[in-house]
């Protein structure tokens, strides 16, 4: 899997790139966006094509029990749709080969009031378009901001939305890697 699609195609942070007008002119100095999207869809075809040639290599020289799936990560569902730039649902993935599975890194999601709603929500329309190849590759909460009962409640409200729409995977990340609120 690579990290982060949508923040691939925009020197590392798509969200700044959405949001920050000063970022955005210095990460178009230091490439230009069709040719990154260009980029980014041959390798998406050339790794897929090495895969296959990798399954077919395994299954002459007779490996059993091996399997090697291909997973595309994106991290935008609607921000940089909402500012009218190219991003992984609309311009990369319907051009490429079909992976194994879809993964989602839920930051945007988690950033609504309602995380819950806008969660479920967001998953329902990743669901519509890649069934039950799409999972929570990514979400988690900053401790830095949070006390260890806010955290709880959403990583609970998370489990929910897991559980109710049977959501094959979801990955808890970040939760571990700031420190806490001081005194905690």
């Amino acid at each position: 899997a690579l990290w982060e699609g949508d923040n691939d195609l925009y020197c590392g942070a798509a969200w700044h790139y959405a949001t920050n007008p000063e970022f955005r002119i210095g990460c178009d100095m230091q490439r230009n966006t069709a040719a990154t999207l260009a980029a980014y869809k041959q390798y998406l075809r050339l790794r897929a094509e090495g895969i296959v040639e990798g399954r077919r290599a395994a299954q002459a020289r007779g490996y059993k029990g091996v399997k090697v799936l291909t997973v595309i990560e994106f991290n935008s569902v609607r921000f940089l749709q909402e500012a009218g730039l190219p991003n992984m649902l609309d311009d990369v993935i319907p051009h490429v080969p079909s992976a194994d599975l879809y993964s989602y890194s839920a930051w945007e999601s988690l950033g609504a009031w309602d995380i819950h709603g806008q969660l479920t929500a967001d998953m329902q329309l990743l669901q519509k378009r890649f069934g039950p190849k799409v999972f929570i590759g990514e979400f988690g909460f900053d401790r830095g901001t949070m006390d260890e009962a806010q955290i709880e409640a959403r990583i609970s409200m998370m489990q929910c939305v897991v559980r109710d729409l049977h959501i094959p995977y979801a990955i808890l990340w970040q939760v571990f890697d700031q420190p806490p609120l001081e005194g905690l």
